[in-house]
């Protein structure tokens, strides 16, 4: 016995997912954050490590893209794909292992030590300032000064060389300094202030001369002003 048939099965085959993986910022300083981004077309569930450790996922969307923020990095950290898995909500799941990983390179911030304290001196004092000393060494040591009169330029290189205060004003004068070391892109910064107070005025000429006793006649004494002797 025999018979004709004429029916068919269609084969769906389902695309074997990928993912790439970049970070918005591959260089930070010490203590700063970025986002690593995941890149696929469909939805997806990616595995991924941070520098070798336990599995970590993260779903991607219909967009195809997903970021995740890393948080504050204090040392090269290195996020590294493990696998991707459909998650179009269908069977067969299909899943990819993946070996691309960024590195996320974290530069270390100056350390600062030996700096100045506050300062406060009078005018024509000669004021020693610290050397002070920056790690790694190097980096490059920069100061400002938002108050130039005070005998001390508005800027330089390197520590700050000994000076003589200058208050020509009859009020004290405060200067804001600014210490800055930066290496590779990141900046360590301290602050001081310096107080320069003016000198005394020096003691007046007084000449003899008379006064009338006009407020109150017969008692022998008079109420002036000094430098106008009325």
């Amino acid at each position: 016995c025999s018979q004709t048939v004429s029916g068919s099965a269609i084969i769906t085959v389902e695309p074997i997912p990928t993912v790439t993986i970049s970070g918005a910022t591959t260089i930070l300083c010490e203590g700063e954050s970025t986002i690593i981004n995941f890149f696929f077309i469909l939805n997806a569930i990616v595995t991924y490590t941070i520098n070798g450790g336990a599995n970590q996922t993260v779903s991607i969307g219909a967009a195809g893209n997903v970021g995740v923020l890393t948080g504050n990095l204090t040392v090269d950290t290195t996020y590294s794909l493990v696998s991707i898995a459909d998650n179009n909500g269908s069977a067969p799941i299909c899943i990819q292992n993946l070996s691309g990983s960024v590195l996320i390179t974290v530069n270390p911030m100056p350390v600062l030590a030996n700096l100045p304290s506050n300062v406060i001196t009078c005018s024509g004092q000669l004021i020693t300032m610290p050397a002070y000393t920056v790690n790694p060494s190097d980096s490059v040591l920069s100061w400002t000064n938002d108050t130039p009169s005070i005998g001390l330029a508005a800027s330089g290189n390197g520590n700050i060389l000994n000076f003589t205060a200058v208050n020509t004003s009859n009020a004290a004068v405060t200067a804001t300094i600014v210490i800055r070391a930066t290496r590779q892109g990141c900046t360590t910064t301290s602050t001081f202030t310096i107080t320069i107070n003016p000198l005394p005025l020096s003691n007046p000429i007084i000449t003899d001369y008379e006064l009338c006793d006009y407020t109150k006649p017969g008692d022998g004494e008079e109420v002036f002003t000094l430098d106008t002797k009325t």
